[in-house]
């Protein structure tokens, strides 16, 4: 499995980026208004609210499938009321001594809450976010 970067900004957009620093094989760059996928969008950081992290896209793609069908079948409707919360969260995984990052999905089951957590790499640093950002510029 191959890991994908992702770059969140507050101000604006949320992208998702493939390949864009190393130029190996295909790059991919999908840039997403953050009012398209967010109804609530908060993001605070050290870097200028500015986040980047690698993924794997597919078991980032189980959790979000998981979510929509969780929130489909028990009410989500058109409502806001059930729509799937996602969280940067650091939690200590089983015979673990180190906590490690995750986003956490949670959305409201039948009778509890349903929570998904899929691993991310440790927050890019802020050269690495620069190197991020350049190679966008240039795309």
């Amino acid at each position: 499995m191959e890991k994908e970067e992702v770059y969140s900004s507050l101000r604006d957009h949320a992208f998702f980026l493939h390949n864009l620093v190393t130029g190996d094989g295909i790059q991919c760059i999908a840039q997403f208004h953050k009012e398209t996928l967010f109804d609530d969008y908060r993001l605070a950081s050290q870097n200028e609210d500015c986040i980047a992290f690698a993924i794997y896209v597919s078991i980032l793609q189980r959790a979000v499938c998981s979510s929509v069908s969780i929130c489909s079948e028990f009410g989500g409707g058109g409502s806001t009321a059930n729509r799937p919360q996602i969280k940067f969260v650091k939690k200590l995984p089983p015979n673990c001594t180190q906590t490690m990052p995750f986003l956490t999905f949670e959305t409201k089951g039948y009778k509890s809450p349903v929570i998904k957590d899929v691993p991310i790499s440790k927050p890019l640093s802020i050269a690495q976010v620069l190197e991020l950002q350049t190679g966008l510029d240039m795309a």
